[in-house]
């Protein structure tokens, strides 16, 4: 709902199965979220390391991404989309 120039969004919170989200997406439906997140990244010339802490999942999330990967992979896809 919009009433120019603000867009009102009212606050719903519930919870849903993972497969129910994934039946409505292969329906075309998109579906989004807000999650609060606390991370803090380490990193040196070989290894970077994120830490994630999702409040409402109430979890930590590591992600560890290693230089051979990043320069084998990621920076190759990079240049293939540019």
């Amino acid at each position: 709902m919009t009433d120019n120039p603000f867009v009102i969004s009212p606050r719903i919170t519930f919870e849903v199965s993972v497969r129910l989200l994934g039946g409505l997406m292969a329906l075309g439906y998109t579906i989004a979220t807000i999650l609060k997140r606390n991370s803090h990244v380490f990193s040196d010339d070989r290894v970077c390391v994120k830490l994630d802490w999702l409040e409402q999942l109430n979890r930590h999330y590591v992600q560890v991404i290693l230089d051979l990967v990043y320069n084998t992979l990621i920076l190759p896809l990079n240049a293939l989309l540019e």
